[in-house]
This record gives C-alpha cells, structure tokens and sequence, in this order.
C-alpha cells in the first residue's frame, strides 16, 4: 500500500492478502490529499468484504480550463453556436484564469465579472449570454461532482436598446472600401447578408444548390424551421457569379472568424465601432418594416421563431398608424352625414 507521484497524478495502491490470494486495486487522483483518503476507505472495504467505492472524480486541481473543454465537447462541438461558444470561452478564461479552480468561481467572483462588463458598457443582453454559458460550464461540472454547490448568476435585465442598422450612405461607403482594398469575397458577403439578412452561420452554410428560381433556400435555420428567402437582384447576381466561381459547393467557404478579423479591421477604418456583422441582419429587418412589409410577413423572411422578435422592429413603421386616422375620419364624417 502506498501513494507515488506518476505523470502529475498521485497513484494510490492498496491489496489485502487473504491466504493464498491476494486483492490489489490502483487509482490515480489530482492530489495527494484525495489519493489518502481513498486509500483509507478502499483498505476498510477490502477488510469488511464490501465493494470499493469508484474514483467519482476529484475536485482538487479541476480547473476552468478543464471544465470548459468538457463542457465545449460535450455540448457545443460542431453546434451552430460552436464559433460563438468559443469566443464566449476564451473571454471567460482570459477574466477569470484558465487556471482558476472551478470551486473558486463563486457567487461574488461572478458578481465581480459582472460589474467589469458594466463597466465596459456591455448591455444586458450580452452579460446574459455569457452568464448563460459560465452557468453551463459550471452545471455541468456540479452534475459531475466537481462542483459542490452552484454558485448564483444574476441575470441582468435587457432593455428595449435601440436597434442599430446601416443608412444607405454608410453601406456604400462600407462597399466602397472593400473595393479599394480588393476585398470582393467581404463585398459579396456585405451584400447577401443585406438584401436577405441571413445570419452569419447561415452564410457560410449556403451551397449551389440553394439558389432556386423562387430564391435563397435556407435548410438549415436556428429555430429549426427552413425558409424560402426572396433575392434581389443584385443578391442572386452574386450568388450566381460565386456559385460559378467557387471551389466547392460551399459559396462562402471562409475561415473560422473571418468576419471578425476582416469586418473589424473595416468598421475600425470607418470608425463604425457600434456596429457588428448581425447589424447588417438587423439592417434587412429594418428596411423591410419602414418599406411597409407586413410584420407577420418580415417573422417568416428573417426566420424569427417567434413573433416577439420581430415586434422590436415595429416601431420603425410609425406610418401605418395614419391608417387608423384615416379610418376614424370616414367614420366621422358618415356619422356628421347621417345627423
């Protein structure tokens, strides 16, 4: 019986010799302190005839790096959201360490990092989603036995924010830099997510055969649902030339984060800080309702799973209100001719 320190793990060995036979078991732990005290229980077993109890996992050493390359395997690889699971991660690693104790990120350790996020001016909206992903990182390990209890994440209100979209002049101004800068792929990226407003996962699934007479076929959609997609003219000229041109089936066959890296280095040359690749989805959303398209018919173009989503564009479309006054005018006016 005895404890060695072998490959950064403590290996522990116990047997128990009952006439000619002998029982030796082996497990290996974080730390020395979990090697003992198993050591202690499995030497009790073995004497009492009862079974060994099963190495459930320390918690000694477990760190947020560990807990989150679980976590990624285990629920976000090869996902829609894998790109943005990533980022997610390596911000959550860079504030907290990747090598800080799962068991250290409590309560007021989270509360802190969610007074850093205010501080840079991150709304409601953003500090939830990254809550959401610590908590699974976290839930899991808990549900492993790494964790002893969860700690508490505040999630924070999200406010009806303004929402961002392009003008005409600053979209020309976008593609008019790309030109100069010889970027057509950005160009061509700019502009169907624009006249279709796909999301960026989207994009980058679209295939050849996806152009169809009616429009751009979208099989493979967040909410689950596939939708037919009307193109303008210029958006399925594009789709066409690329379709011809391309090397795979894949139309947009770009890096992972190539619009972070390229997209970044263009809204800084302009400085349009405050806007970001979904702003050219919200852009289509907003041209659509102040052009007088129906709102139930912009949920079933953009691909909303829920009417709720669309209605933050609502108020774009102020104009629709002049029918009603419009209406109670002609009610008016039969009441007047009727008296």
């Amino acid at each position: 019986m005895g404890i060695k320190l072998r490959n950064d793990k403590w290996q522990a060995d116990v047997s128990l010799t009952e006439g000619k036979k002998t029982t030796r078991l082996r497990q290996s732990f974080d730390s020395k302190t979990d090697a003992e005290a198993w050591i202690a229980v499995a030497r009790q077993s073995l004497v009492k005839g009862k079974p060994v109890p099963q190495v459930s996992g320390s918690t000694t050493n477990y760190t947020l790096e560990k807990a989150a390359r679980r976590c990624y395997l285990m629920h976000w690889k090869d996902g829609k959201s894998e790109d943005k699971q990533i980022q997610i991660i390596g911000q959550l690693e860079r504030y907290f360490g990747k090598h800080e104790l799962i068991s250290s990120i409590k309560t007021t350790a989270i509360d802190d990092y969610i007074l850093h996020m205010k501080s840079n001016n991150s709304a409601g909206g953003t500090i939830n989603r990254k809550l959401a992903s610590l908590s699974k990182i976290l839930r899991q390990a808990h549900e492993e036995g790494k964790l002893s209890a969860m700690p508490k994440l505040r999630r924070q209100k999200e406010g009806q924010n303004r929402i961002r979209w392009l003008t005409h002049e600053e979209e020309e101004l976008m593609l008019n830099t790309l030109d100069s800068w010889g970027d057509q792929d950005m160009i061509d990226a700019i502009v169907v997510s624009l006249d279709t407003g796909v999301r960026a996962s989207e994009l980058l699934r679209i295939k050849r055969s996806d152009i169809t007479k009616e429009g751009l076929y979208i099989g493979d959609s967040k909410n689950g649902y596939p939708r037919l997609v009307p193109l303008t003219t210029r958006a399925r000229n594009t789709l066409e030339i690329r379709g011809k041109t391309s090397h795979n089936n894949l139309l947009f066959d770009f890096q992972v984060n190539w619009y972070r890296d390229r997209f970044d280095r263009l809204r800084n040359h302009l400085d349009l800080h405050d806007v970001v690749w979904h702003t050219l989805r919200h852009t289509c959303a907003s041209r659509l309702v102040q052009g007088g398209v129906p709102i139930t018919h912009v949920k079933d173009w953009m691909g909303h799973k829920s009417i709720t989503t669309t209605m933050r564009y609502a108020h774009l479309a102020p104009k629709h209100l002049q029918v009603g006054v419009s209406v109670l005018e002609k009610s008016s006016d039969n009441l007047s001719d009727n008296s």
